[in-house]
């Protein structure tokens, strides 16, 4: 896991500014670093590399690396987990290697097999490689997104690029200018969808894809995705013995390292069936780590209490060495710092869990494991729920529907210090449950509709304004089943735009790396040819028999041997952490001073009147205002750091 830098420019650079540009991300790579300068012809070439030793610690692994013949020079952020089989092959073809790291096979299978090596690699990685006889560059990222990669080109023909923005803007022509025109699918989403972000002229290359850059001129092309055809389907029972088989090998190529790897538990599904399957591979104590929160703070929220559950996988897979973190009203003392890391404003407090909960692995692990992408692949959020749910909805008459929305848009969703979640989601629900599919699972997926932006904005959005990455997913996977292809349009927006994103950047904050074994592509690509009915199962007749839904049906059933019953059977819990609570007690003065007339508002593109009524509906607890708060207070403290300020520092 390392922080990469490059540039391409006609524009004169010293040598000072490029240097001081990667030592930026010294938090991503403490163990090392390093630069090259290349004249080549009329353009001049930067390559810069902070490294996390995780593979191979000895100098042999120092970036920027050149192959045997010097033509060919790669900084590499990531993990190739199949080096060694892809390393063979390479030695079979007649080439020698001079370290045991897998950035040498990765440049030595770039120059054996151009942009097709991305076909035989398993990893998670973003990379550039400047070939200095064609004078190109490569930059590629992983398929689903693990690693990040920021570019920006000028209009003189050059590029630049990055794994964070925050050393973009310390070199020549790229600019610090906010893009208003996202400020709408911010809003709407809590991050800006790929490519584009919050800076004008930077960009984020979408996972799955390459750039070649050569003479100025620009090419982007996606080289992998989900199948997309539907397939023939297997029994349920050939689907949980490879299901478990698939997940077992990725666990097993993920714990290569060597540094000491942990895990991180939080008692769901996914992370328990991670330990489960680690404790059949490693013999010594595994290293976990849970996050919880306080008690009180519980009440306000809609986030359930991980910890027992996380004991009780604990307990069933010693030895362990087992820590937990409670959050206090601390955490939001945080988000200035992590607004800096996260380099987007991206407004989930999952990142101060996450950043936490790494600090404290870091005494102990350099790699952490995480359950990430199991509801995606598995249908297993609320709103996957809330879909099916919505199809049996609009079979009510009119009259019925009508007077439930009525009914429900007067009631409170909390008092001064109980959350009602009940009323919460069905007020939710009622919203756009009576929409077509497509608009009602847009509906699930927003804090705002567009009439509702319209007002905040003081300026016309449209659906397409904000839905046209969504809506162009949607159409792509029309051939997949109903619920792979919301699935599908999570897998491309959801996850790898806010969960991987802030996993990233809040794990190498505290500079430890964490691998998702779920997200092993041979795994994803299974999961995309199992039937909706294996993974959410809720029929009409479950319901009038009130026997509740099953979510992740066939991932729960192929793993129920080795996870506790009560986590089986447990209702999915998000992750996050208690923001609610923080804007109604310990930070409310301060949060509204950040949001209010002396901050966000005195910058003149959102209608004061508008967020006043956001506020005190929250305040009263006829809405639950809380994210879309924290969306305001994360967007004022990256603005102060990123466009006030030039960006060298935390908040």
């Amino acid at each position: 896991m390392c922080g990469i830098l490059g540039l391409v420019t006609r524009s004169k650079v010293e040598e000072n500014v490029f240097r001081a540009a990667v030592a930026l991300m010294q938090h991503r790579g403490p163990d090392d670093a390093g630069i090259e300068h290349f004249s080549e012809g009329p353009h001049e070439v930067w390559l810069g590399h902070r490294r996390l030793s995780i593979l191979d610690l000895s100098p042999a692994g120092h970036q920027p690396m050149a192959d045997d013949r010097g033509r060919f020079w790669i900084v590499f952020n990531g993990e190739i987990y199949n080096f060694q089989e892809v390393r063979d092959s390479l030695v079979a073809r007649g080439c020698q290697f001079r370290s045991t790291c897998d950035t040498e096979v990765l440049l030595d299978a770039y120059r054996e097999w151009g942009q097709a090596c991305l076909e035989r690699l398993n990893g998670m990685f973003a990379f550039g490689i400047w070939d200095r006889q064609e004078r190109t560059l490569f930059l590629a990222r992983d398929r689903l997104g693990e690693k990040p990669l920021y570019y920006s080109t000028f209009p003189d023909g050059g590029i630049a690029f990055g794994s964070e923005i925050k050393s973009l803007l310390q070199l020549p022509n790229v600019k610090r200018e906010l893009a208003v025109e996202n400020l709408a699918p911010y809003l709407t989403f809590l991050w800006v969808p790929d490519p584009q972000t919050l800076l004008r002229g930077v960009q984020k290359l979408p996972p799955g894809h390459w750039l070649l850059w050569k003479d100025g001129q620009v090419q982007i092309h996606e080289w992998w995705d989900v199948p997309l055809e539907p397939q023939e389907p297997l029994r349920a029972t050939n689907y949980q013995k490879k299901l478990v088989s698939l997940l077992r090998k990725s666990i097993k190529q993920r714990l290569v390292s060597d540094v000491p790897v942990g895990t991180f538990l939080s008692g769901g599904i996914d992370s328990s069936a991670i330990l489960a399957l680690m404790r059949r591979e490693v013999t010594q104590p595994i290293i976990a780590c849970t996050v919880g929160f306080r008690s009180q703070d519980l009440k306000l929220d809609i986030i359930p209490d991980d910890v027992r559950y996380a004991r009780l996988a604990a307990e069933q897979n010693q030895p362990l060495d087992y820590n937990e973190i409670i959050l206090d009203p601390a955490g939001f003392d945080l988000w200035p710092k992590l607004v800096w890391h996260l380099d987007e404003p991206i407004a989930d407090p999952a990142a101060i869990s996450t950043y936490l909960i790494c600090r404290e692995a870091r005494k102990k692990a350099t790699v952490m494991l995480a359950g990430v992408g199991g509801e995606e692949l598995f249908a297993g959020y609320p709103r996957h729920l809330a879909v099916k749910l919505a199809l049996q909805y609009r079979k009510l008459s009119p009259e019925i529907r009508g007077s439930l929305a009525r009914h429900f848009a007067s009631q409170t969703v909390s008092s001064p210090t109980h959350m009602r979640p009940w009323t919460r989601n069905l007020k939710k629900f009622l919203r756009s449950a009576d929409l077509t599919f497509e608009d009602s699972y847009l509906g699930f997926c927003s804090y705002y509709t567009p009439q509702e932006l319209t007002q905040l904005l003081g300026r016309p959005v449209s659906r397409e304004e904000i839905y046209s990455t969504h809506l162009h997913y949607l159409h792509r996977a029309s051939k997949l089943s109903p619920l792979n292809r919301i699935c599908y349009l999570d897998l491309k927006t959801f996850l790898p735009f806010l969960n991987l994103a802030y996993a990233d950047k809040a794990s190498m904050a505290s500079s430890v790396e964490v691998r998702i074994p779920m997200l092993d592509h041979r795994f994803v690509e299974l999961a995309f040819s199992i039937p909706d009915t294996l993974k959410l199962r809720w029929s009409v007749g479950d319901m009038l028999a009130l026997r509740g839904p099953q979510q992740k049906y066939i991932f729960k059933r192929s793993m129920a041997r080795m996870v506790p019953r009560a986590i089986v059977h447990r209702r999915k819990a998000g992750f996050s952490g208690p923001v609610r609570a923080w804007i109604r007690n310990e930070y409310r003065d301060r949060i509204h001073d950040l949001i209010g007339r002396n901050h966000l508002l005195k910058r003149g593109f959102l209608d004061a009147q508008a967020v006043k009524k956001i506020w005190e509906d929250n305040l009263a607890g006829r809405e639950d205002n809380g994210l879309r708060i924290w969306a305001l207070v994360t967007l004022e403290l990256w603005l102060q750091t990123f466009i006030d300020q030039p960006g060298k520092g935390a908040a």
